[in-house]
């Protein structure tokens, strides 16, 4: 009986270290994609203010010349729309980045706190669901970073085009 209570135990005790060998290696994997994916985010909302100051500047050198020479006047007003659209459109793009970069200040945090957990075998009975919830702001924050180099590479092309017409 001793034998059999004594073989339950170290079961017991093995099946516990491999669950939080099993959590260590996912929270180790996870903090690696975080990583990257802090990169991606902050590459985009990087590139998004310096492209919205480039097209502000732009539109604005073009408000300022009164007709561009041998470009047609609709054409001129054809491009200072579509300057004055990606302005707008950059500036929805720079608030959502900010509110979301708060958010993945707190997502931080939180895998900061898996990791001490994580040295000190203290983890909370919810990690699973922790680890879910940042694994999804990770597929968040790509696919919000995607959206925003797409939304920058129209506006540089526009203000490309404005920027030879005015030289």
């Amino acid at each position: 009986m001793r034998t059999f209570i004594w073989l339950t135990l170290l079961a017991a005790a093995c099946y516990g270290c491999g669950g939080t060998e099993q959590a260590a290696d996912k929270i180790n994997t996870l903090a690696k994609e975080w990583d990257a994916a802090t990169m991606e985010v902050t590459g985009a909302v990087n590139r998004i203010a310096e492209v919205q100051e480039t097209v502000n500047e732009t539109l604005n050198r073009l408000i300022e010349t009164e007709q561009l020479t041998g470009t047609p006047a609709q054409e001129q007003q054809a491009l200072r729309d579509n300057l004055e659209a990606h302005s707008e459109n950059l500036a929805e793009y720079a608030e959502q980045a900010f509110e979301f970069v708060n958010q993945w200040q707190e997502g931080a945090e939180q895998l900061d706190k898996l990791k001490t957990g994580m040295k000190t075998g203290e983890l909370p009975g919810d990690t699973k669901g922790q680890l879910q919830n940042l694994q999804d702001m990770i597929s968040t924050g790509r696919a919000k970073a995607e959206t925003w180099h797409q939304a920058a590479e129209e506006a540089e092309a526009t203000t490309d085009r404005a920027q030879t017409l005015m030289q």
